[in-house]
């Protein structure tokens, strides 16, 4: 925290927003399913259940097998080649 107020403005004067253009870069939505499973990954590492605590080891330890079976087993790279008939043949072995 700052001690004086002269360095709190000397903080404020040395500040730079970021650009439109590096939000964007962090906020992008992931591009492959891979992306989208490193995202649910640290989404759940992140996550707090309402007792404050986070998710046990054994439930990210699942979540990170049964997410890297479901993308060896559709050999897929994008959301959009994710068609019906690979949905079916997915709760066909994994039901």
């Amino acid at each position: 925290m700052f001690h004086t107020l002269q360095s709190a403005q000397i903080a404020c004067a040395s500040f730079v927003p970021p650009t439109h253009d590096s939000l964007a870069e962090k906020t992008a939505a992931p591009l492959n399913l891979e992306e989208w499973r490193t995202a649910f990954l640290i989404d759940k590492k992140t996550t707090r259940k309402k007792d404050g605590t986070s998710l046990d080891p054994d439930t990210m330890h699942s979540y990170d097998i049964v997410t890297r079976e479901f993308l060896d087993t559709i050999k897929r790279t994008k959301p959009e080649n994710i068609t019906q008939r690979v949905r079916d043949k997915v709760n066909e072995i994994f039901a």
